[in-house]
């Protein structure tokens, strides 16, 4: 009996356990991300004051994550031709990403594109390097009909997914300074684990001008 009692409670610790983290931090940011985009913008997933519906072009892209539940944001049916969702969720993420910035440029019949970026938080240091730094420069002598607007809107917590623990860990060598003290060091890492177990939302703005 004492066994048997025994066994029930490592049971029952080990059940609360995996609720915890199934229900509440493992791919936990998905849904919070829908319902602040739900929420907080959900106009501009439909229109815009600047323009009306039909140029302005949404796309709601996910990124390195189960691909959501669309019901949860609210979209009409009349606004579906305007609004692609994308799907990149077993996709390396350098191609990916360097993928949205190079479909901006397909704005021509449209006075608006709207990139809704859900991603973990862990390439937050990325997109700006690439988007930012290196595309956002590029774009700007190639195309000076368009101006493009980023912009974090959320970062979720807690969100985590093992398929991307290597990398939200990882730590760019370059950035690193071997004569950087301790406490530097610790706080790159606990800013490091802190994205590892978050989720962000980015907005991605090229209006034909």
């Amino acid at each position: 009996m004492e066994k048997f009692q025994s066994l029930l409670v490592i049971w029952l610790i080990t059940q609360f356990v995996l609720t915890i983290f199934y229900g509440w931090i493992h791919q936990a940011g998905i849904i919070r991300s829908l319902l602040y985009l739900q929420n907080v913008h959900h106009n501009e997933l439909i229109a815009d004051h600047m323009t009306v519906a039909d140029n302005v072009q949404i796309r709601l892209v996910f990124m390195r994550m189960y691909l959501p539940p669309r019901h949860l944001l609210l979209i009409p049916h009349s606004h579906g031709k305007n609004i692609q969702i994308n799907d990149y969720s077993i996709e390396p993420i350098q191609p990916s990403l360097r993928r949205i910035f190079d479909q901006t440029t397909e704005t021509s019949t449209t006075t608006m594109m709207k990139i809704f970026l859900i991603m973990p938080s862990c390439y937050d240091e990325m997109l700006n390097k690439m988007i930012i730094d290196e595309q956002f420069e590029r774009l700007n002598v190639t195309n000076q009909q368009q101006q493009i607007e980023i912009e974090l809107l959320q970062s979720e917590f807690p969100n985590f997914s093992a398929e991307d623990l290597d990398q939200c860990l990882l730590i760019n060598n370059n950035n690193n300074n071997k004569d950087d003290d301790s406490d530097s060091t610790m706080l790159k890492w606990t800013n490091r684990i802190w994205k590892t177990f978050g989720m962000s939302i980015w907005l991605i703005k090229v209006v034909n001008q």
